[in-house]
């Protein structure tokens, strides 16, 4: 656990397959990304169809970056 704890310059002098890996790893996953923007709205005391609806579409984005980067 100690070795964890150190700068990643230490990691990759110490474990440069593990460092590579990690950083490949990494990349993929970031690589898949697609920005997501903030849900930008204000909800009435009755929230109206289409409100709700941006909710639902914006749900349905994140779940479809997830996919997409492997985490479902």
């Amino acid at each position: 656990m100690k070795n964890l704890e150190k700068p990643s310059s230490e990691i990759a002098r110490r474990y440069p397959i593990l460092h590579r890996w990690l950083i490949q790893a990494y990349s993929r996953i970031t690589d898949k990304m697609q920005p997501i923007n903030d849900l930008n709205q204000t909800i009435s005391a009755t929230p109206t169809q289409s409100e709700v609806q941006a909710i639902s579409d914006k749900v349905d984005e994140l779940l479809g970056n997830l996919r997409d980067a492997g985490h479902l």
